[in-house]
Parts: structure tokens; sequence; C-alpha cells
């Protein structure tokens, strides 16, 4: 609850907190912060405490605010815990949607992180779809095409992601990937031309297939359904 109280007393409006605190104070916050994303066990908890991260972070990155923040991250998806991985893709995804811009410096570092954790065999299924939402958020804030071929090559580790949730019957799970890929081919049906034949035959074989959730099925022909009229519009 603490943490939800923060986040609200964090953002920008009448009652924006951070400017108040003298420096000393600052420091500590989010010092305090980044400590308690270690340290907490709480799935829940550490959720509120990322939505809180990302909230002041958005603030205060573009100023350079926050200078121990992004090596904090990187820290973070390196470590050997699957805690501290999928709280720093959480981040990064929601950061994404607020303050991309402020990331794109760091583009090829961000590329390997979501590659690595993408083809990996360690990783759990959670970190990897917090690694898929990150990627997703990313490609969407970069307004250069360029920036955005760079990722890809995770195409494919992405829709690898998506058929290992439905290999282990994990439909729920299977069914959050393809919401985000129906996001994806929403607003950037271009990014998915270099695979767009084999990730089209896959949706296809999951609306085929009878074995499974009729949920799962209907989003599988919906991903299908977004892709061609955002490539009606877009090319």
């Amino acid at each position: 609850m603490s943490a939800v109280l923060l986040r609200k007393q964090l953002t920008r409006d009448d009652s924006y907190l951070w400017p108040r605190l003298n420096p000393s104070s600052q420091f500590s916050l989010k010092s305090i912060l980044l400590s308690c994303i270690q340290s907490e066990d709480s799935k829940s908890i550490s959720k509120k405490l990322c939505d809180t991260v990302s909230e002041l972070a958005s603030g205060i990155l573009p100023d350079n605010g926050w200078p121990e923040w992004l090596p904090f991250m990187f820290q973070c998806v390196s470590s050997d815990s699957l805690k501290l991985q999928e709280s720093a893709f959480l981040i990064f995804a929601q950061l994404s949607h607020s303050t991309g811009d402020t990331l794109v410096p760091h583009i090829k570092h961000l590329h390997g992180v979501f590659l690595q954790c993408l083809t990996s065999a360690s990783p759990s299924t959670d970190v990897k779809i917090a690694s898929f939402n990150a990627v997703i958020s990313f490609v969407q804030c970069l307004s250069n095409s360029a920036d955005r071929d760079r990722f890809q090559d995770l195409l494919r580790p992405m829709t690898r992601t998506l058929m290992e949730s439905l290999d282990n019957a994990q439909e729920a799970t299977a069914q959050g990937v393809l919401e985000l890929l129906i996001e994806l081919a929403g607003t950037e049906a271009r990014f998915l031309r270099r695979q767009l034949v084999d990730t089209v035959g896959l949706m296809l074989q999951i609306a085929e297939a009878e074995s499974l959730d009729e949920g799962t099925r209907h989003l599988a022909i919906e991903f299908v359904f977004a892709l061609a009229e955002a490539r009606e519009r877009q090319f």
C-alpha cells in the first residue's frame, strides 16, 4: 500500500512531491526503492514497486536525475535471480511507454539483453513473458525504422515462447502473449514483415487446433484480422 501511495505522490500533477524534496532526501528515496526491488519477496508487492520505480524514473531520467538507475537495471537482468530479472523487464516495459527516448542510446545493449533472455533455456516463463512485453513496448516507442529493424531477429524466439506456453498447457500465459502480439500487429505491422508468412501460418495452426481453448483460438484469429487491417493502413 505504501508503494501505491508513494507512486501517486510522485506523479506529475498539482501534488507532485519530488521537486519539494532536498537532494539528500531524493537520493535516499531512490536508494530505498532500488533496495526494496532487491529484497521484496511478495510478487504482488514487487509489481507495485516496479510501478513506483517506473513512475519516478519517467519523471527524472530525461534530466539525468537517476544515474544509478540504468546500471541497476542491467545488473538485475544479468542476475541469477529470476525475480530480479522479471522486475527489470517489467520496469523496462512500463518506461518504454512513457519515456522510451531515454533508452534509445542503449539500444544495442537492450537488444542483447532481450535476445539472451528469449533464447535462454533457463529463464522461467514469467521472465520470458516480461521480456516479451518489454520488447514490444520498446519497439512501439522507436520512431526510427532502422532502430526497429534491429529487433527483427527477436520475432522467432518470441513466437517460440508462445509455442512453449501452448506445449506446456499454459493457455492463460499463451493468451497473454497473443494479446501482446495483437497489440504489436495493430501498431507496427511493418515490424512483422520478415516473419509474416511463418507468423500468420502459426496463428492459423493455433486457430484450427481443436484441442486448444476457444479463447486461445479466437485470439489467434484476432491477430490475423488486426494484422490485415493494419497492413491496409500502413502499406
